[in-house]
C-alpha cells in the first residue's frame, strides 16, 4: 500500500523527498544540540526518538507529509530556514504554494492510510478483506480523476497510483485463499460473491480444501475424532466411513454456510467456541486466517 502511495508522489514532483530531507535535517539537529548538554543520557533518548517514528521510514510519505505540516505551523520551520540558509535546508524548503500541494496531498492519500491501518492485522484477520479494501481505493482513485475542480498533479498522481495498484493486485489477491478466508469469516461468508453463480463457485473451493483436510486428518482435535473402538461389523464400519469422512465434512459447510452471517462477531472466538461442532473448518479458518495481509514490516 505504501509502495502505491509513493509512485505517484516521487516520480512527478518529489514533494515527500524534500519534505524527508528537511525533517531529517531538522532531527539532526535537535540530536546534536541535545547531545551537547549531556551526553551519555542524551544519546539513548534522541537514538530512542529517530527510530520511533513512522516518518523516518523511505516508504511512509503519508505520515511525513503531516509530521511536515505540524512542524511547519509551529516555530521551529522558520527558525531553522533563518539559521540554515546556507545548508542544503534552504535547497530543499517548501514555498508556500508547494505547502498548499502538500496540503492537498495529505486531504488525497487519507483513503490509502486508512487502508493501510485497516490491513495492519492488528486486532482481527485482514488478508481476505484485502480485495475489498483495494476495491474502494479504485473507486476513489477514479473518483479524482474524473472531479473536474481536482488539481492537474492530483489528477496525474492518482493515475499513476491507480496503475501500480492494478500491477500489484494481480500478483497479490489472486489465489483461491483470499475465496476460502472469505467463505470462513463468519461476518462475510457468501455475501462477498455477488451472483448465485460466484457463490457457487467459491462454495465449491471451500469444499475442495476440506476434502484435502479431511482425507488427511490435517490438525483435527482429538475429542472430536472418530471413536478408536474397532468396528463391530461391516455396517458399522462403512457408516464410520460416510459419516466422518470428507463427504461429511463438506456437508458440514454447507450447514454452516445456510446460516445467516454475523457483522459483528469476533472471527476468532466464533470459531473458537465452535471447533468441537465444526473441527475441520474450524482448522482450516485458523489457517487460512494466519495469512498476512501484507509483507511489509509497517503495513
Amino acid at each position: 500500500m505504501n509502495n502505491v502511495a509513493e509512485v505517484g508522489i516521487e516520480d512527478d514532483f518529489r514533494l515527500v523527498s524534500r519534505v524527508r530531507e528537511m525533517v531529517k535535517f531538522i532531527r539532526s539537529r535537535k540530536q546534536r544540540n541535545s547531545t551537547s548538554h549531556c551526553e551519555s543520557r542524551k544519546k539513548t533518548e534522541t537514538r530512542k526518538d529517530i527510530s520511533g517514528y513512522p516518518w523516518m521510514s523511505p516508504q511512509n510519505g503519508i505520515a511525513l507529509c503531516q509530521y511536515g505540516v505540524l512542524l511547519r505551523r509551529g516555530t521551529t520551520w522558520k527558525s531553522f530556514a533563518a539559521t540554515y540558509r546556507t545548508t542544503t535546508f534552504k535547497k530543499n524548503l517548501l514555498k508556500d504554494s508547494e505547502w498548499d500541494d502538500v496540503s492537498r496531498l495529505i486531504r488525497f492519500l487519507s483513503p490509502l492510510e486508512e487502508a493501510i491501518n485497516d490491513c495492519s492485522a492488528s486486532k482481527s484477520p485482514t488478508f481476505h478483506l484485502g480485495k475489498q479494501c483495494l476495491a474502494i481505493l479504485h473507486d476513489h482513485f477514479k473518483a479524482v480523476q474524473d472531479d473536474p475542480s481536482e488539481e492537474p498533479y492530483i489528477k496525474k498522481t492518482a493515475e499513476n497510483m491507480e496503475t501500480k495498484l492494478t500491477s500489484v493486485e494481480l500478483d497479490s489477491w489472486q489465489q483461491e485463499v483470499e475465496i476460502v478466508a472469505l467463505l470462513l469469516d463468519p461476518c462475510v461468508k457468501t455475501n462477498a460473491f455477488a451472483s448465485p453463480r460466484k457463490k457457487l463457485q467459491a462454495t465449491e473451493v471451500l469444499k475442495k480444501y476440506v476434502g484435502l483436510y479431511s482425507d488427511q486428518n490435517i490438525g483435527i482435535p482429538e475429542n472430536v475424532t472418530v471413536s478408536q473402538l474397532k468396528p463391530t461389523s461391516l455396517r458399522d464400519s462403512f457408516l464410520r466411513k460416510i459419516t466422518n469422512g470428507s463427504t461429511a465434512q463438506q456437508n458440514k459447510v454447507d450447514s454452516y454456510l445456510v446460516s445467516s452471517a454475523e457483522p459483528k462477531c469476533d472471527v476468532l472466538k466464533w470459531w473458537k467456541s465452535r471447533r468441537n461442532v465444526f473441527p475441520v473448518l474450524s482448522k482450516m479458518a485458523i489457517d487460512f486466517m494466519a495469512v498476512c495481509a501484507s509483507s511489509v514490516p509497517s503495513e
